[in-house]
Order: structure tokens, then sequence, then C-alpha cells
């Protein structure tokens, strides 16, 4: 990319020569790249802070503890001490990955056989009675098949304390072992099916669950992003590195910003530069594929300066420090010529009559 050198600054009865180059595009990539690692490390930060800080207020730990209970009970969930939560039985068992799959196939049965009666005993006859349908029809379906197109399932009859009853039971001509029943059955089932009816079936968990995923949603994930945005785009071009406005990508990189005077930007400016920043192409990329991003971007490839577009609404224009140092005002620059360039003034004592 062909660097550019920008205007002149005048200073009184002088002409200070000073010439500012814009930094190579690569090198102003890899100063928003620097920026995006350091955001989304400072946002890992701040969301396990702001989940810490809301699981302790009392509308988040009354959710949770009916999510918690309905999850126990049910027969559905395994609790994790690693991580400290109640995870679904075919979760619970592919994250521990030394589980055979006979176990995993055996579990699963046992807590859907262990829900189904928790159905019986907490919901209504109707509902058992759909889940008990829903069972069977699901392991008898055409969908559930061997690799050879034979079902995984046939119902036969058996004899069960003196009495012949029929029951749904492995296909022992299907070609399929314990980990083709768990993958292709098991583990879906329990996921879609038996989650799925545990919220159809009991309001009080199904809003617990909605009172949890608003607080994540809305609260946590916000107020992480926001305080995480104002951490590296806003603090350290405002106190710590003022003279350019760089965050810390672009001060590794010996990148700062000039205005349309080419002197550093005023406070409020930088100001309205970030705000268009933040809300203009951070969150609302979030909410648009990137879209904002991707035209950002596109304006700092093609436009005249190389401008991105909060730059190009402000009048301002990113350029290499390395060259040369950004002024404040250009009555600083003219106090810094004097001093450089000019020869002190000559005082001496003159004798009186």
């Amino acid at each position: 990319m062909e660097k550019e050198s920008l205007e002149v600054i005048d200073a009184p009865e002088n002409s200070i020569n000073l010439v500012y180059e814009q930094p190579a595009f690569i090198k102003r990539c890899f100063a928003n790249f620097l920026d995006i690692i350091f955001l989304f490390l400072a946002f890992i930060g701040m969301f396990i802070a702001v989940q810490k800080t809301g699981e302790v207020t009392p509308q988040y730990r009354a959710a949770d503890d009916v999510v918690a209970t309905y999850r126990r009970d049910s027969g559905l969930f395994e609790y994790s001490s690693k991580r400290k939560t109640w995870e679904n039985i075919s979760t619970y068992l592919d994250n521990n990955n030394d589980t055979a799959y006979h176990t995993r196939v055996y579990r699963c049965q046992l807590a859907i056989d262990n829900f189904i009666t928790y159905v019986q005993n907490n919901g209504t006859p109707t509902q058992y009675e759909e889940l008990t349908k829903n069972y069977d029809e699901s392991r008898l379906s055409s969908k559930v098949l061997d690799s050879e197109g034979r079902n995984l399932f046939i119902k036969t009859t058996v004899e069960e304390e003196g009495v012949m009853v029929e029951k749904i039971v492995r296909n022992p001509d299907a070609k399929a072992g314990d980990e083709y029943y768990y993958t292709h059955f098991y583990r879906e089932y329990t996921l879609t099916n038996c989650g799925g009816y545990l919220i159809a079936f009991f309001p009080e968990y199904q809003t617990a669950l909605k009172t949890l995923s608003n607080i994540l949603f809305f609260i946590q994930i916000p107020i992480a992003i926001f305080v995480s945005g104002v951490l590296i785009y806003f603090v350290p071009p405002v106190l710590i590195f003022r003279r350019g406005r760089s965050t810390f990508g672009k001060k590794l990189m010996q990148i700062g910003l000039v205005d349309s005077r080419v002197l550093c930007p005023t406070f409020a400016r930088y100001t309205a530069r970030w705000a268009i920043f933040f809300f203009g192409e951070l969150v609302l990329s979030l909410f648009s594929f990137g879209l904002p991003f991707i035209i950002s971007f596109s304006m700092m490839v093609f436009s005249k300066r190389r401008q991105g577009f909060p730059d190009f609404m402000l009048g301002l224009t990113e350029v290499d420090t390395n060259k040369q140092k950004i002024y404040f005002t250009k009555y600083e620059i003219a106090v810094e010529y004097s001093i450089d360039h000019k020869e002190a003034i000559p005082f001496k004592l003159i004798d009186r009559e």
C-alpha cells in the first residue's frame, strides 16, 4: 500500500514542515488483530466476573434452584463435579470419554425409565401416556435402522411373572453394536425428546430456564461486552496513550490518530469515534453477520485516505508515529520548534546615565 503524506502545519511566523505518513496496510490490520485478541481476553475475564456476581443475586439463585431441583429429580441429568452443573445424561457421558458404550446405553435406558416414572408420579395421565407412546414409536420408527436397513428395535412377546406381555427389545438380527445404538438413538432421545418433554410438561421449569437465559443474554453478556469495549478501546487512548489516541495494539505497532487539523483528536471527538465504532460496528455486527465490519474494512481498503467508517465520519486519519510525533495544539508545535530551532534571545544589561 502506497504511503501518503498529510498536510503541513503552520506555526506563527514560521512554516514548520511536519510530514505524516500513513502506516502500511498490513501494519494497521495487525494492530486491529491485536486489539481483537485483547478484547476477547478482556471479555472472557469480565464475563466470568459478571457471572459470578450475578449468581449471588436472589433472582438468579431462585431460578437456579428450581432448575437444579427438576434436573435432579427427573432422573435425566447427572451432576458434574468438575463443571459444577447438572448435565443431560448423554452430555455427561460424552464429557467422560472413558465410559464404555455398553455402560452409556445402560445409563441412558435407566435415565429414560426414571424420567417416565417421574412424569407418571408428577405429571398428568395424559402426559404419561404421550411420553410412553412417543418412546415406543421412536424405537420402532423406520428412521432407527442399522447400516443394512434393519430396525434396531422390534416388538416381541415375553413372559414376565407368568404373564405374557408385549415389549420392545433390541433386534437380535440388527448389525449394530452398543456404540451404534447409543449414537443413533439413545443420545438423541435423551437430549431432544426427553429434554423437550421436561420443558413442555413442567411450566415452572420452563419459566426458570427462561429467567436464567434472560439474565445471561440481556444482562451478563451485554455488560461483559460493554466493559471490555471500554477497557480496550476507550481507556487506553483517553487515559494512557493520549498523544495519538492509541489502543494497546496500535501503540505496539506505533500507529496514532490525527484529526482534520493534523493534531491529536480532542476528547470529545475521540469519544464520538469510540461510540460509532462500539455501537455502530461492534454491537451491530453481532446482529447482522458482521456486515458493518465488512463495510468499514472495505472503506479502509478503498477510500482516499484509507479511513474506516468512524474515521471517515469524523475526519480522522491513522498515521505512523514512528516517523513523526503527534501534537495536541499548534502552540505546542511552535514552542517545541522555537526551543529546537531558534537561537536564544541575547539579553544584556544596559547602563543608563
